[in-house]
């Protein structure tokens, strides 16, 4: 490190040697150019004794006098200045010697340094490698900071994410449970309103019987000729003493194939209709069947009761609308509007069976 300092040390000596010598050299030319042009003043001076013989040696001198001198003075300008040139060269070449006489000691320090093992080279790439170190660990340190920082910028977003989801969970479970009351609130006022469309429906054929098995012969039959026959089939078979004036309503019922179709009756007072009712079982040994007037969900749950649990049940009739069977055991069950669903649900038995 020291030769290297005093190599450039030298280098700027010999740098302002050279500029000092340029300067001088400048001087010089100024000074033999002041000192020609004074000499030819004097000359004139006293070459001269009047104002004509003064302008003829002026003129002569002119014409003779001044080409001589410049001849003169051009070689000895240009001598001049080819010496300052070589010195000059002799000095940067004896400087440039000397710098490559210190680069020499120094490649030689070197090679002594590197052959006997100091360990300045070593200390010096080494104390190099700590600083590049430092400087790597100063840069990684700095990243990993701005890291964690936008990791922890990451982590309060998250949480604030999470609440929020959790949030909108617990609103969207809220909301799910809210939904699922107000189904099962329709469903259940759906189902309440139809049991209330069936009871209404089947209130307003409590005075209502249904006859099937009497025979059909015309099928432009009159309502009239409907009512005797019913009047003389409960007459014989000493079911009720009843009257025309005992029906609201008789008539025969629609199907497909405009024969044996049923009746319906609808009788004045329901005490008839229950006496009637009460009495049809005198039609056990017939084909004729009288039954109440059942609403199509309530007749549904009728034939369920009758053909589905066969195995359990024994008997099966509606009282007023109201659906009622005998299991095997003898006991007196009533299907409640809410078990309707349940034995609409089970499956037909196997007709093979």
């Amino acid at each position: 490190m020291n030769s290297d300092r005093n190599i450039s040390k030298t280098i700027t000596k010999g740098k302002q040697e050279q500029d000092s010598e340029k300067e001088s050299k400048r001087r010089k030319r100024s000074e033999a150019l002041s000192s020609t042009s004074e000499q030819e003043n004097s000359m004139s001076e006293q070459a001269t004794p009047n104002k004509s013989n003064r302008k003829q040696q002026k003129k002569k001198s002119k014409n003779n006098d001044d080409p001589i001198n410049e001849i003169d003075m051009e070689p000895k300008v240009v001598d001049d200045e080819l010496t300052e040139v070589i010195k000059q060269m002799k000095q940067m070449n004896s400087k440039l010697e000397r710098v490559e006489s210190a680069m020499k000691k120094m490649d030689s320090r070197l090679e002594g340094t590197i052959k006997k093992g100091d360990g300045t080279i070593r200390e010096t790439i080494k104390d190099l490698l700590l600083e590049m170190k430092e400087e790597l660990l100063k840069s990684m340190v700095n990243r990993i900071e701005v890291l964690e920082g936008k990791l922890f910028e990451r982590d309060m977003e998250n949480d604030k994410l999470r609440t929020r989801l959790e949030t909108l969970e617990k609103s969207i479970t809220d909301i799910k449970q809210e939904s699922d009351l107000i189904v099962r609130k329709t469903i259940r006022e759906q189902e309440m309103r139809k049991q209330g469309e069936n009871d209404a429906e089947q209130y307003s054929r409590r005075n209502n019987i249904k006859i099937k098995g009497i025979p059909d012969p015309d099928p432009n039959e009159p309502a009239t000729e409907t009512a005797t026959k019913v009047i003389n089939f409960f007459k014989e078979k000493k079911i009720a003493e009843i009257s025309m004036n005992d029906f609201d309503i008789v008539h025969r019922i629609p199907n497909r194939e405009s024969k044996n179709r049923d009746i319906i009756v609808k009788v004045v007072s329901r005490f008839t209709k229950d006496k009637i009712i009460r009495n049809r079982k005198l039609l056990k040994n017939s084909n004729v069947y009288v039954n109440e007037d059942l609403t199509k969900i309530n007749l549904q749950v009728l034939m369920c009761v009758k053909k589905k649990m066969m195995d359990e049940v024994k008997d099966a009739w509606t009282s007023n609308g109201i659906i009622k069977y005998r299991d095997q055991m003898g006991h007196v069950r009533t299907v409640k509007q809410d078990e309707y669903q349940e034995w609409l649900d089970l499956p037909w038995p196997n007709r093979r069976q």
